[in-house]
């Protein structure tokens, strides 16, 4: 069977998807979203609640959440550049 040919049309993306195959291809995200949970005094801890991938022109993110934050959330979130992880859990 020949290879499918693609139009030019097809392969553009426009302004609002995310860097290309990213979020399709299960690559890894840009940036990792946290709530940060006040534990007392100057403590806190970062939990993971999703992912964001930046868009191709740079002017947004595709966000996914895994979760919703809950327990004194304040309303605001925090997000990291993605690095792999180097085998350790």
């Amino acid at each position: 069977m020949p290879a499918k040919k693609t139009t030019k049309a097809a392969n553009q993306s426009n302004d609002t998807t995310p860097s290309e195959g990213k979020a399709a291809n299960g690559n890894s995200p840009d940036y990792l979203i946290y709530q940060s949970e006040p534990l007392g005094g100057d403590k806190t801890r970062l939990i993971q609640l999703g992912a964001a991938w930046m868009h191709q022109n740079g002017n947004g993110f595709n966000l996914k959440l895994d979760s919703t934050p809950i327990r004194g959330w304040d309303g605001s979130l925090v997000a990291f550049p993605f690095r792999e992880r180097n085998g350790r859990g």
